[in-house]
């Protein structure tokens, strides 16, 4: 998988949590150039397999009301790049409170 395609997944989850909570006109700040410059353009990725993410996204915006995109330098973005490698150590599934997986959520 590469680093656009992971980006892409985790915007497209983003967006379903957003929409689960009812959370609208939220800011979207981004460390992948690509990835916020062709959403904030509108416009189609080159990959096939991301531009079907991409439809998915746009059509989880369209609940979502005014939105704002930014981009933000990679080195500007440690601590949030810090929480994400840990992330990807962790067990899939939702976490509750005390940080102990839901099994029950784990697909």
């Amino acid at each position: 998988m590469t680093n656009n395609r992971a980006e892409a997944d985790n915007l497209l989850l983003g967006t379903r949590l957003l929409n689960k909570n009812a959370i609208n006109e939220p800011i979207i700040i981004g460390d992948s150039a690509i990835i916020i410059a062709t959403l904030d353009a509108k416009r189609d990725f080159k990959s096939i397999a991301i531009n079907k993410i991409y439809q998915r996204i746009r059509t989880s915006f369209e609940s979502l009301g005014n939105i704002t995109i930014k981009h933000v330098l990679r080195n500007k973005n440690k601590d949030v790049d810090s929480h994400a490698n840990k992330a990807i150590d962790r067990p899939v599934g939702i976490f509750k409170e005390n940080n102990e997986v839901d099994e029950e959520s784990i697909p």
